[in-house]
């Protein structure tokens, strides 16, 4: 069963203890998700570089 577009889906990355330790700290500032914090930064980063081509 194919997912949705609007579908979460489930992905593991591996980042080191200190990006670890940075994210945790500002999803707590910020009272948001580790996921939401790295969804928005995946947003920007792709806008960015759909700017450049």
């Amino acid at each position: 069963m194919t997912p949705k577009k609007t579908e979460p889906v489930k992905k593991l990355f591996h980042i080191s203890l200190e990006l670890a330790e940075q994210l945790r700290l500002a999803a707590f500032q910020t009272r948001q998700s580790q996921s939401e914090i790295v969804r928005q930064a995946l947003t920007q980063w792709f806008a960015r570089g759909k700017k450049t081509r």
